[in-house]
């Protein structure tokens, strides 16, 4: 039964083997133990878990703090690539010209392409501008297609680092 408790599950086997020895030791050198265990183990036993819950409590907290932090950079993280696919699809001209019929606004960008800031002030623009890039590159021959599939296989191990990456929009030109 016990037999592979040390290999499987090490620390269930510490907290059980001091479990034991202070049982054993209890009864062993206690003379009235029901004067004891009201007395002395009982009053101990609750100190023990108020701080136990506390310290659970606060590492709570800690750990919530942390995957908000962490939630917050992929996010950042993900805004830069999308800004960095947008605005080098848009620097494609032939691209450029088709997702121009399907918003004719976007010539904001034309003078420079790099003004597209994907903020998220700017929510329905940005939206606006994808959307027209979707009609675009459902019209658009495969080389841009393909070209963009190859990229985000290329940089999604980055996407998905621990340290954050700050994509040069200058690299690679669609």
């Amino acid at each position: 039964m016990f037999k592979g408790l040390f290999k499987t599950h090490p620390k269930a086997a510490v907290a059980l083997g001091a479990l034991l020895t202070g049982a054993v030791l209890f009864f062993t050198f206690s003379d009235d133990y029901v004067k004891t265990f009201k007395d002395n183990l009982v009053p101990e036993l609750v100190g023990v878990a108020v701080d136990l819950a506390l310290i659970v409590f606060v590492l709570d907290i800690i750990a919530l703090k942390q995957e908000k932090k962490r939630s917050r950079q992929l996010e950042k993280r993900a805004r830069e690539y999308l800004r960095f696919i947008v605005v080098n699809m848009l620097k494609n001209d032939e691209l450029f010209e088709i997702t121009k019929s399907a918003l004719p606004s976007i010539v904001d960008y034309d003078a420079n392409k790099h003004d597209f800031k994907f903020f998220a002030s700017e929510r329905l623009r940005s939206n606006e501008v994808i959307d027209a890039l979707i009609v675009a590159l459902s019209r658009e021959n495969k080389t841009v297609n393909e070209h963009i599939k190859k990229h985000v296989e290329t940089e999604l191990s980055s996407f998905h680092c621990k340290r954050p990456m700050n994509p040069r929009s200058d690299v690679v030109n669609v």
